[in-house]
């Protein structure tokens, strides 16, 4: 351990090994952009992703994979261009194939499979579905203009999992794609009434315009984690209206200066403020307050940071590991920040200054290591030594 590490001794209690390793467990699909292979043993697959309207669809990943145990891998993989066009080299032979859109106007679709045969195999797709457009309107009557519009349920055979389509607003506006079908439309930041009471699902037969209003206040600020705006952080309010006791939910993204913006009724709320995982549990622990909102309001948002870096080694060769979990939990509000090691073995841990935290390590799927406890009272750096 370095000069000014603080030390971590062997009290306290600690979070359990399995519910660490189920929040090891958190995973999301992805396709693997650039998979390549050699062009004398492959056959190239082209073609055009289309919108209902016929317009190419910028950005799908068009995916192949190879079944296996518990799904599919993706095995190649390539991007439409501002054309909706795209060529991608494979070995011929089946594969699944899917068109991952992620926040464009279409829904991904599973295509199941797709004979590839040399020396090259065309396959175009156009989807099908009809045209729902709208507005984002503020209390005050102005356009939003930064936030997203998100529509889920249906059901299409092109479809494993259901329909989920999100999309960016511009200028205050949304266009998006949708099979015959009920859905559930949410935005963000979320209105706080939407439609009307209570949100409900609604049936898309045709052509459709759906207008959203988000109700309340609005309540905007600045987030600090430390001596920086907290970029990309999300922020949550969930409470209860008044005067008519509804259950409220409102949530946003905290801009890389740091603002944010939501829109709340006059009421009692428990507000929420850090990273979601994506495919790994965040190197920040998120932060939790109270506060009563009467009219607008502007909120800034200090919270304090205690960094734990340094780096991890083998407790044999003293090597320089990468690949490994060190995570601090914080077993009094239950609560996992995780950092990765990466090439040189280097980690970064972010948290709230002041609370005990339990550190552990973790190589693949083991059972955690601890290593130790501490309060996290002042930046520190450690050297890990750890045995695989």
């Amino acid at each position: 351990m370095r000069k000014g590490a603080s030390p971590l001794p062997r009290a306290g209690r600690t979070q359990s090994a399995l519910h660490i390793l189920l929040l090891l467990s958190l995973v999301s699909l992805h396709c693997a952009y650039g998979a390549r292979a050699d062009r004398r043993e492959t056959a190239e697959l082209f073609g055009v992703i289309r919108d209902p309207q016929g317009v190419g669809v910028h950005g799908i990943a068009v995916c192949l994979g190879r079944p296996e145990t518990g799904g599919w891998r993706t095995v190649y993989a390539a991007q439409t261009n501002r054309s909706g066009v795209y060529s991608v080299r494979a070995r011929p032979g089946r594969y699944i194939t899917a068109l991952e859109a992620h926040f464009l106007r279409v829904p991904t679709a599973f295509l199941d499979t797709l004979t590839l045969n040399a020396p090259a195999t065309r396959m175009d797709y156009q989807y099908r579905g009809f045209k729902v457009d709208g507005r984002f309107i503020g209390p005050s009557g102005k356009l939003i203009r930064d936030g997203t519009v998100e529509a889920m349920g249906g059901d299409s055979p092109e479809s494993l999992y259901g329909i989920s389509v999100s999309v960016s607003l511009k200028r205050g506006r949304y266009v998006l794609f949708l099979p015959k079908g009920t859905y559930w439309f949410t935005a963000s930041p979320h209105p706080s009434h939407y439609p009307g009471r209570s949100p409900h699902a609604i049936t898309i037969a045709s052509d459709t315009t759906i207008d959203f209003a988000a109700s309340g206040h609005v309540v905007e600020g600045r987030a600090i984690l430390g001596k920086f705006p907290w970029a990309n952080a999300e922020i949550e309010a969930r409470g209860v209206s008044w005067p008519d006791t509804q259950e409220t939910f409102a949530r946003g993204t905290v801009a890389s200066n740091g603002t944010f913006l939501l829109y709340l009724p006059d009421g009692f709320y428990h507000f929420w403020v850090g990273m979601r995982p994506d495919r790994e549990l965040p190197p920040f622990v998120p932060r939790f307050f109270q506060r009563e909102i009467r009219g607008p309001v502007h909120m800034n948002l200090a919270f304090s940071a205690t960094r734990w870096a340094g780096t991890v080694h083998d407790s044999l060769t003293g090597a320089l590991l990468d690949s490994v979990r060190v995570l601090a939990v914080d077993t009094e509000h239950q609560i996992t920040a995780m950092s990765m090691s990466g090439r040189k073995g280097r980690f970064r841990l972010v948290l709230e200054s002041g609370r005990p935290y339990t550190l552990f390590w973790s190589v693949g799927g083991r059972v955690p290591h601890k290593v130790g406890s501490a309060i996290a009272k002042s930046d520190s750096t450690f050297d890990l030594r750890v045995s695989r």
